[in-house]
């Protein structure tokens, strides 16, 4: 048994870089400053929520400190060729919120914990509005559909929403809601998309190889079904 396992066994590559304005780390597997760091990656990606722990080895105590740094983990295999092979479009953006230094059998390790763009909505209070109160109340103009109110949530929240409408469920880019916001104040962005998307049949997904920006899907029974290995 442990023969044919191991006769097909592959060895997994992680790309893994952080970044923060225009420095940048490589924490990938073959890392020539930090190779052969990576101890686990606990990764959650949810439909509206995303985060992950990543316990880095630092034995040599020589890992900088990532908090407020940003990655898109792609996950791949190593190959002989001279590139090796991951998910081209990463997954979503996670942001390094907080680290614990731990040891364990003689090493030290870095746990960081890492946020995604979700849990920033979750914390941004959304100020349309007029000061103090930022209350909105849509339609003010006739064009304010779904899709529309969506992107201003987002590009005020300083993300963004692909455009133009990609999908057309007849609701979204199509129903112009009567919708208020900071009639209880203070909203935060999270809850109003999800009022928001909630109207419509589509689905929000979080940024894949798009940095900040967010897309939309509207699954039908007649979609073709597209594998990409």
């Amino acid at each position: 048994l442990i023969t044919a396992q191991t006769a097909v066994s592959r060895t997994p590559y992680i790309y893994m870089l952080f970044t923060h304005g225009v420095t940048t780390y490589d924490f990938s597997t073959n890392s020539v400053a930090y190779g052969n760091r990576i101890l686990s990656i606990e990764h959650h990606e949810e439909p509206y929520n995303d985060y992950a722990y990543i316990t880095l080895k630092d034995s040599q105590s020589n890992i900088p400190d990532l908090r407020g740094f940003w990655t898109e983990i792609g996950y791949g295999d190593t190959t002989t060729g001279p590139v090796n092979e991951y998910l081209q479009s990463q997954t979503s953006r996670l942001y390094v919120k907080r680290r614990r230094h731990v040891t364990a059998k003689g090493e030290l390790y870095w746990v960081l914990e890492c946020e995604g763009l979700w849990t920033l909505l979750e914390q941004h209070f959304t100020r349309l509005g007029s000061a103090p109160y930022f209350q909105k109340s849509y339609p003010t103009i006739s064009n304010e559909t779904v899709y529309n109110i969506l992107s201003a949530v987002f590009t005020e929240a300083g993300l963004s929403l692909v455009s133009p409408c990609p999908v057309d469920d007849l609701i979204i880019n199509t129903f112009v809601p009567y919708f208020d916001i900071n009639t209880r104040p203070y909203e935060r962005a999270r809850g109003i998309i999800k009022r928001l998307i909630q109207l419509t049949k589509c689905y929000l997904r979080t940024p894949s190889a798009t940095g900040t920006m967010f897309g939309l899907v509207y699954p039908q029974a007649a979609d073709a079904i597209i594998l990409t290995y």
